[in-house]
């Protein structure tokens, strides 16, 4: 961990996302964000902070916790702000839903997606009320 750095937890503009939509105007500490890391790659990445620094070069960064393409694992990265495409709340019920030790019947799940997709509003209505998320 750098020491020479402060973090501070001012929201960062980013320039490149969409405001007309679901995206939010700014990044704060705990969006998701998904962010370019090459001209064909994306990451997912969680906002931890904003890098504020005497260094010019990086001051306005975004300090994120980036997860791994298997999510196995996160690390830590300092992401320009012009390369954040998509901030947003983070979709708690979707990311406990996918990760779930034992998924609902295979039947029901293939229902629900040929109907488009399982998302945080939907899981919110208690459509997968078996899914144990919303247990009530």
């Amino acid at each position: 961990m750098r020491t020479d750095i402060k973090i501070d937890s001012r929201a960062i503009k980013c320039p490149n996302t969409s405001h007309i939509g679901f995206d939010l105007p700014v990044a704060n500490v705990g969006n998701l964000i998904v962010y370019r890391d090459s001209a064909t790659s994306t990451r997912v990445a969680r906002v931890l902070g904003r890098v504020s620094t005497l260094d010019k070069t990086v001051t306005g960064f975004a300090l994120v916790m980036a997860l791994s393409d298997d999510c196995s694992h996160a690390y830590e990265r300092w992401i320009d702000p012009k390369d954040i495409i998509q901030i947003r709340n983070v979709p708690t019920d979707v990311l406990a839903f996918f990760g779930m030790q034992t998924l609902p019947n295979v039947k029901t799940v293939r229902q629900q997606l040929d109907n488009g997709t399982i998302s945080e509003n939907y899981l919110k209505n208690g459509y997968f009320i078996n899914s144990r998320i919303h247990a009530k």
